[in-house]
């Protein structure tokens, strides 16, 4: 059972509700009869009490990241030129995102200098 709530609890958090309610249905068995109310309202709950604090988590997480690499960037007084070439060089694992200021409209890349 544990298992089964780690795995919703990761599914509902990169998902929205409504994406994570229609995920649920594609997944279901087929021998588990219709998507009763019942069950909506379940897996409604399932999302409330472990997507939202899942993805509060995660936005925590990734607000952290940015402002842990802009603390690093003033630690060291690099330039707006030295900022742009560590992301233009960063691994493409990168876990955190690049400022606001260097990405592609729609893309979320590094604008070349």
């Amino acid at each position: 059972m544990s298992e089964l709530l780690a795995c919703l609890s990761k599914l509902s958090a990169s998902l929205s509700e409504q994406t994570f309610l229609a995920e649920l249905q594609r997944r279901r068995a087929k021998k588990l009869g219709a998507w009763t109310p019942a069950v909506d309202k379940l897996a409604r709950d399932v999302w409330r009490e472990y997507g939202q604090p899942a993805k509060a988590r995660q936005y925590e997480r990734v607000r952290l990241e940015a402002e842990g690499a802009r603390l690093v960037e003033e630690a060291y007084g690099l330039t707006e030129a030295e900022v742009r070439l560590l992301w233009e060089t960063a691994p493409p694992r990168m876990p955190a995102s690049p400022p606001e200021w260097l990405k592609v409209a729609g893309q979320g890349g590094v604008v070349p200098a």
